[in-house]
């Protein structure tokens, strides 16, 4: 009979990071999003625009 594998069914330490703390907490990584969500649409309000300026036809020539 085969000798079967155990080292492989056992579950892996927990990894370290913030990526697996994120994956494992959703609820706080999804606040994060929104803080960045947030935080892009304000500053998003306080860019400067440049906009075509304005004149007549005449002024061309």
């Amino acid at each position: 009979m085969e000798k079967r594998d155990e080292s492989r069914l056992q579950p892996r330490s927990q990894a370290s990071g913030l990526i697996p703390w994120f994956a494992a907490n959703p609820v706080a990584a999804n606040l994060l999003m929104l803080l960045i969500l947030l935080g892009g649409a304000a500053a998003l309000a306080g860019v400067e625009r440049e906009v075509f300026p304005r004149f007549s036809p005449i002024n061309c020539w």
